[in-house]
């Protein structure tokens, strides 16, 4: 839905995933998942974007 809006958005599997210049200059990200998706990954994505 984002990219049909063209509003830039990535896919990642995990924290691993995450290119770290990627999300300059943007000061807001959204994170979004699955329903299969673990509690632990969404929490290690987030957790790896505040240390950006």
């Amino acid at each position: 839905m984002c990219h049909r809006r063209g509003v830039p958005c990535l896919q990642v599997q995990n924290e691993q995933e995450l290119p770290t210049d990627w999300f300059f200059p943007y000061r807001t990200v959204g994170v979004t998942a699955g329903t299969s998706t673990l509690d632990s990954t969404i929490d290690k994505v987030c957790q790896t974007l505040k240390c950006f």
